[in-house]
């Protein structure tokens, strides 16, 4: 039988009354069951977000959506890993993310083997040294590398701690309020609170104390 809402309907719920934690409840278990529509509902309705949020990370189209394809896939065979004791869309985009970051951390290792190949070996290793210091002290935060940036204000995003940065972009630009924002970060909602507090005042100040 095919997962539908109006499967959903059918069997006694209303599609206006679903709020979206007991939609993704209903499909996830429909997916952990091998209902291949459960999956293509749950693609329809985060693809556009998911591709939002990747695209401000990646910078890239084609880059975000290489990355959303890979998150879904990751979807589909990881469900089951997924045991419900936070949100689906949680646990999703914290995946993303997470997806972002090693796509970035494997575009600056392109980078380097390509100053290996037509650069000075001295700077190809310098810049090596770099990615793995980076990848034994850091955490999933800082291990968002920062390509170069156009533009003042991303100019100045880029000046931000990496949590900084993260928070104001997931509040600003995605759209997330603070309760999912802490979810999707791990951390309190207090220190979201902090965190976009400290990210506005820095930025108002580099950009001359005007109004973002």
């Amino acid at each position: 039988m095919l997962l539908t809402l109006d499967v959903f309907e059918n069997a006694g719920y209303n599609k206006k009354m679903i709020n979206p934690n007991e939609e993704d409840q209903l499909l996830v278990a429909g997916l952990k069951s091998g209902e291949e529509q459960a999956f293509r509902i749950l693609v329809e309705k985060y693809q556009a977000r998911a591709f939002s949020v990747a695209f401000s990370y990646m910078k890239n189209a084609e880059d975000a959506k290489d990355v959303v394809q890979e998150s879904f896939i990751r979807v589909y065979d990881k469900v089951k890993s997924f045991k419900g004791d936070s949100k689906f869309y949680t646990w999703y985009y914290r995946l993303l993310i997470n997806l972002c970051f090693d796509a970035k951390r494997k575009k600056k290792i392109t980078q380097v083997f390509s100053v290996f190949k037509t650069g000075s070996r001295d700077e190809g290793m310098k810049e090596y040294e770099n990615l793995l210091l980076a990848d034994k002290n850091d955490g999933p935060e800082e291990k968002y590398a920062v390509n170069e940036v156009s533009g003042k204000i991303e100019s100045c995003l880029a000046k931000l701690s990496p949590k900084e940065k993260q928070v104001f972009e997931l509040r600003n630009y995605q759209g997330f309020k603070i309760r999912e924002a802490a979810e999707i970060m791990g951390v309190e909602e207090g220190t979201v609170k902090v965190l976009l507090f400290r990210a506005i005042q820095k930025l108002k100040k580099m950009l001359g104390d005007g109004e973002l």
